[in-house]
């Protein structure tokens, strides 16, 4: 789940069952927390409790409690925290955009709609999402959606 939101199942598991001398490993420190102001206090609230983080990416592991590493860790939180609010702006100028042109926010589908019945008459033939790929040029996700729609789709109707 996003990191924007602080209150996450796996998250809040985790911090009931964390205890002093645990460490809590991440891949990059960045996706600790996205929220500059709760990522410093969740560190300096787990450093307190004797509980380490470590960042593979970085390198970063809070048992080291040196200034320059306090430092360190701010900073990239706070580029995770500049980031997300870089995306939530572009993402609002662009559906923006898209009200301005008259046309629904968000991509473009990958398929047409014809390419979409084409894509369904392959499926019912029974032919393997590997040929489709294949013939139709389209990622192995994009064939594979159409399945999923369509079984999604076929499973609200009962």
């Amino acid at each position: 789940m996003t990191g924007r939101l602080m209150s996450r199942p796996g998250w809040d598991g985790l911090m009931a069952r964390v205890k002093p001398n645990d460490t809590i490993v991440v891949v990059w420190l960045d996706r600790f927390s996205r929220n500059f102001d709760e990522g410093v206090r969740i560190q300096a609230d787990l450093t307190g409790r004797n509980i380490g983080i470590v960042a593979i990416k970085e390198g970063i592991d809070t048992t080291d409690d040196r200034a320059a590493d306090k430092y360190f860790r701010r900073m990239m939180m706070s580029n995770g925290a500049y980031q997300a609010d870089s995306t939530s702006e572009r993402i609002k100028v662009g559906q923006e955009c898209a009200k301005a042109e008259g046309r629904p926010p968000g991509r473009s589908p990958a398929l047409t709609p014809d390419q979409v019945n084409e894509r369904k008459r392959m499926f019912a033939e029974d032919l393997s999402v590997s040929r489709v790929v294949r013939i139709m040029k389209v990622s192995w996700s994009t064939a594979n959606k159409v399945i999923f729609e369509e079984s999604s789709a076929q499973a609200g109707m009962q």
